[in-house]
Protein backbone atom coordinates (compact mmCIF):
# COMPACT_ATOMS: atom_id res chain seq x y z
CA UNK A 1 0.00 0.00 0.00
CA UNK A 2 1.37 3.41 -1.21
CA UNK A 3 1.49 6.50 1.33
CA UNK A 4 1.45 9.67 -0.23
CA UNK A 5 3.01 13.02 1.30
CA UNK A 6 0.96 16.83 1.54
CA UNK A 7 2.62 19.14 -0.85
CA UNK A 8 1.90 21.84 2.14
CA UNK A 9 2.56 24.94 0.19
CA UNK A 10 -0.01 24.26 -2.00
CA UNK A 11 -2.47 23.07 0.30
CA UNK A 12 -1.96 26.32 2.71
CA UNK A 13 -2.16 28.71 -0.55
CA UNK A 14 -5.45 26.85 -1.44
CA UNK A 15 -6.76 27.26 2.31
CA UNK A 16 -5.41 31.07 2.27
CA UNK A 17 -7.49 31.94 -0.61
CA UNK A 18 -10.94 30.45 0.53
CA UNK A 19 -10.54 30.83 4.06
CA UNK A 20 -14.30 31.40 3.86
CA UNK A 21 -15.23 28.35 2.16
CA UNK A 22 -12.86 25.81 4.33
CA UNK A 23 -13.99 24.59 7.82
CA UNK A 24 -11.79 22.53 10.26
CA UNK A 25 -13.51 19.00 10.64
CA UNK A 26 -15.55 19.54 7.51
CA UNK A 27 -13.12 17.64 4.70
CA UNK A 28 -16.20 16.08 2.52
CA UNK A 29 -17.65 19.63 2.35
CA UNK A 30 -14.75 21.50 1.44
CA UNK A 31 -13.32 19.25 -1.52
CA UNK A 32 -16.31 19.84 -2.94
CA UNK A 33 -16.65 23.39 -2.55
CA UNK A 34 -13.26 22.99 -3.83
CA UNK A 35 -14.45 21.28 -6.83
CA UNK A 36 -16.72 23.69 -7.40
CA UNK A 37 -14.33 26.81 -7.47
CA UNK A 38 -11.69 25.51 -9.87
CA UNK A 39 -14.24 22.48 -11.98
CA UNK A 40 -11.75 22.81 -14.90
CA UNK A 41 -8.64 21.41 -13.11
CA UNK A 42 -10.45 18.33 -11.97
CA UNK A 43 -12.23 18.43 -15.13
CA UNK A 44 -8.68 18.17 -16.49
CA UNK A 45 -7.48 15.57 -14.43
CA UNK A 46 -4.66 17.41 -12.90
CA UNK A 47 -6.67 16.96 -9.75
CA UNK A 48 -8.51 14.08 -8.46
CA UNK A 49 -10.83 13.93 -5.67
CA UNK A 50 -9.84 10.69 -3.11
CA UNK A 51 -10.85 9.17 -0.29
CA UNK A 52 -8.39 7.54 2.53
CA UNK A 53 -7.24 8.28 5.28
CA UNK A 54 -4.48 10.87 7.34
CA UNK A 55 -2.07 10.14 9.86
CA UNK A 56 -3.70 11.84 13.36
CA UNK A 57 -1.37 9.80 15.94
CA UNK A 58 1.59 7.87 15.56
CA UNK A 59 0.41 4.50 13.67
CA UNK A 60 -3.33 5.97 13.84
CA UNK A 61 -5.07 6.64 10.73
CA UNK A 62 -8.33 9.07 10.12
CA UNK A 63 -10.97 8.91 7.28
CA UNK A 64 -10.84 11.40 4.81
CA UNK A 65 -11.23 13.26 1.95
CA UNK A 66 -8.77 15.26 -0.16
CA UNK A 67 -7.38 15.44 -3.35
CA UNK A 68 -4.73 14.00 -5.33
CA UNK A 69 -2.80 16.17 -7.46
CA UNK A 70 0.30 13.74 -9.21
CA UNK A 71 1.87 12.03 -6.34
CA UNK A 72 1.27 14.04 -3.97
CA UNK A 73 -1.82 15.52 -2.00
CA UNK A 74 -3.56 18.72 -1.51
CA UNK A 75 -5.33 19.42 1.61
CA UNK A 76 -6.59 22.48 2.32
CA UNK A 77 -8.69 21.30 5.44
CA UNK A 78 -5.68 20.57 7.35
CA UNK A 79 -4.54 23.70 7.18
CA UNK A 80 -8.29 25.37 8.82
CA UNK A 81 -7.31 23.56 12.06
CA UNK A 82 -4.92 24.05 14.60
CA UNK A 83 -2.67 21.66 13.55
CA UNK A 84 -1.64 22.05 10.42
CA UNK A 85 1.32 19.53 10.67
CA UNK A 86 2.59 19.49 7.05
CA UNK A 87 4.08 16.02 7.64
CA UNK A 88 1.15 14.31 7.25
CA UNK A 89 1.21 10.58 5.33
CA UNK A 90 -2.14 9.81 3.33
CA UNK A 91 -3.33 6.13 2.32
CA UNK A 92 -5.73 6.37 -0.34
CA UNK A 93 -8.85 3.79 -0.56
CA UNK A 94 -10.78 5.75 -2.85
CA UNK A 95 -9.79 8.34 -6.29
CA UNK A 96 -12.72 9.66 -8.21
CA UNK A 97 -10.91 10.06 -11.90
CA UNK A 98 -13.28 11.92 -13.02
CA UNK A 99 -15.77 14.70 -12.07
CA UNK A 100 -18.83 12.86 -13.20
CA UNK A 101 -17.88 9.26 -11.38
CA UNK A 102 -17.59 11.85 -8.46
CA UNK A 103 -20.77 13.28 -9.01
CA UNK A 104 -22.15 10.33 -9.48
CA UNK A 105 -21.19 8.77 -6.59
CA UNK A 106 -22.65 11.91 -4.41
CA UNK A 107 -25.94 11.10 -6.14
CA UNK A 108 -26.17 7.43 -5.32
CA UNK A 109 -25.85 8.48 -1.56
CA UNK A 110 -28.13 11.24 -1.28
CA UNK A 111 -25.82 13.89 -1.76
CA UNK A 112 -24.16 13.00 1.76
CA UNK A 113 -20.44 13.57 0.83
CA UNK A 114 -19.01 11.32 3.10
CA UNK A 115 -19.78 8.38 0.78
CA UNK A 116 -19.86 5.45 4.01
CA UNK A 117 -22.32 3.46 2.21
CA UNK A 118 -20.31 3.79 -1.25
CA UNK A 119 -17.08 3.54 -0.18
CA UNK A 120 -18.06 0.91 3.07
CA UNK A 121 -16.17 -2.17 0.76
CA UNK A 122 -13.08 0.36 0.43
CA UNK A 123 -13.03 0.95 4.03
CA UNK A 124 -13.19 -2.62 5.49
CA UNK A 125 -10.44 -3.42 3.14
CA UNK A 126 -8.36 -0.14 4.28
CA UNK A 127 -9.28 -1.48 7.96
CA UNK A 128 -8.19 -5.44 7.01
CA UNK A 129 -4.82 -4.28 5.58
CA UNK A 130 -4.44 -2.08 8.64
CA UNK A 131 -4.87 -4.65 11.11
CA UNK A 132 -2.24 -6.84 9.38
CA UNK A 133 0.59 -4.54 8.52
CA UNK A 134 0.46 -2.21 12.44
CA UNK A 135 -2.02 0.84 11.31
CA UNK A 136 -5.09 1.62 12.44
CA UNK A 137 -8.13 3.15 10.41
CA UNK A 138 -10.62 4.49 12.03
CA UNK A 139 -13.87 7.10 10.92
Amino acid sequence: MKQYTLNAEQSRALYNKHKSKIEPKNCYMNIFHVLTLYPRVFQSGEWKIAYGYVNSIDGVYCRHCFILAGEQVIDPTLFASDRDNPDRRYFITKVYENTEDYLAALDAEENYPALTTQLRNEDLAMQQWGMENGYLFIG
